[in-house]
């Protein structure tokens, strides 16, 4: 099978490792532009395009392939059988779609037609749902519109957040784009002309679920409302992995890591801390720390209950845990998480 390879963030880096170390036959990759990723520094390739050149791969990288004609006339010439795209970042037009001999497949990181779109992770962990899973498409000109073939779910861990369930979901697609390929040359196998209306596909209209879809997230999303429950700012954590910030003083704090420390919590573990019967001088505001230095981090009041954070970075410092994120905050009543100008 030759194979033409569309991705560009770690995330799409799995599935393009199993088709190279299955044998399959990859005669280049496309992927998203360089880019500096703050400013005054050097271009950084994106880890595709990093991963394709340690294996040899031939990169093509337009900054946008629906105009690029010679990159098109490129990908032409090779003559693919299929394109596989996995988290490329671009919508492809038609004349893009229909090069490859047998069709161009997405894989993507949801149960369509749930949370078509640019962040379907994040979206799943911010509305507190228990599965997502990923979908493999025959791809059409609209935003992950296609017939499905293939999907298969997922659980989500209330403690679960963006990386590894990304991780989580990244396997899945390599396992998914395999099986598809399998499928397509067992058809072809079989001497028959191949069609891609052979296969089993079913409409999304015929799927279970109503379209929804995943809006890209941007920096405004990353700061945490304290006036919300414990649980959506918990989900926003995890969901906004390693980006979520909140401000102490003047200086920000990321917080990367949190617990639910209610006994009530349906999906309570072992290893979560029951501080609610805990007794509280006087109630406290949404965003105020606690003084409770015996807590394995840091117990900030929510607009119902408190909410522990069990790892952050403070602005200049690095990264730390459990009571040392109390001890280098030295945090008494009155001092509050929030914005820069919220600090008593």
């Amino acid at each position: 099978m030759r194979i033409i390879y569309f991705g560009s963030p770690e995330y799409a880096v799995t599935t393009l490792d199993n088709l190279y170390k299955s044998g399959h036959n990859i005669l280049a990759v496309v992927t998203q532009p360089d880019k500096k990723r703050r400013r005054g520094s050097e271009l950084t390739p994106t880890p595709i395009k990093r991963r394709s050149k340690e294996i040899g791969v031939k990169v093509f990288d337009p900054k946008s392939i629906n105009n690029d004609s010679d990159c098109q006339k490129q990908l032409k010439e090779l003559s693919p059988d299929i394109f596989i795209v996995v988290a490329y970042g671009q919508i492809l037009s038609k004349d893009v779609l229909d090069i490859p001999r047998y069709g161009s497949w997405n894989g993507h990181a949801s149960l369509l037609p749930k949370y078509r779109g640019a962040a379907p992770i994040q979206w799943s962990i911010l509305n507190g749902d228990k599965a997502t899973g990923v979908s493999i498409m025959l791809m059409d000109e609209g935003m992950d519109t296609g017939p499905i073939l293939l999907n298969e779910s997922v659980n989500i861990s209330i403690n679960e957040n963006f990386k590894q369930l990304s991780d989580k979901l990244s396997q899945l697609t390599a396992k998914l784009v395999l099986l598809l390929i399998e499928q397509i040359k067992n058809e072809i196998d079989l001497g028959i002309n191949f069609d891609c209306k052979s296969l089993k596909l079913t409409n999304q209209n015929r799927l279970k679920g109503k379209i929804s879809y995943a809006r890209l997230l941007n920096r405004e999303d990353n700061l945490i409302e304290w006036n919300l429950s414990a649980l959506d700012i918990h989900r926003k954590i995890m969901g906004l992995y390693p980006n979520a910030y909140s401000f102490i003083g003047s200086k920000r704090i990321k917080i990367t890591n949190s617990m639910i420390p209610d006994k009530s919590q349906e999906t309570k573990n072992r290893n979560e801390t029951n501080i609610t019967n805990k007794r509280i001088s006087k109630s406290p505001n949404s965003g105020q720390i606690i003084n409770e230095h015996s807590l394995p981090g840091l117990l900030v009041m929510c607009n119902d209950i408190p909410l522990l954070i069990t790892e952050a970075t403070i602005e200049g410092k690095a990264n730390i845990s459990g009571r040392k994120l109390y001890q280098q905050i030295n945090a008494i009543n009155n001092m509050f998480l929030g914005s820069s100008n919220r600090f008593i």
